[in-house]
């Protein structure tokens, strides 16, 4: 759940743990990804930083992937 919110986060231009956070408690497609309950910022930092070369490798190669199809799931770039 914490990838696909950091995932996510990004995509819509949120860095900052404590706005997505707020977006967690707010917003309903936050909601959705995170399957209604939110995590606090705390844990979404500490997240980031245990798996900080981890979420690196997943990050470079969805970007090199971006605009490519993978079956039902399309990445796009702008």
């Amino acid at each position: 759940m914490m990838v696909a919110l950091l995932i996510y986060s990004y995509c819509t231009g949120q860095r900052s743990s404590r706005q997505i956070e707020k977006h967690c408690q707010t917003d309903v497609a936050y909601k959705v990804v995170t399957a209604n309950p939110y995590p606090d910022h705390t844990t979404i930092s500490r997240f980031r930083k245990e798996n900080q070369s981890h979420l690196k490798k997943l990050f470079l190669e969805i970007h090199r992937h971006r605009g490519r199809r993978f079956g039902r799931v399309f990445c796009w770039g702008y």
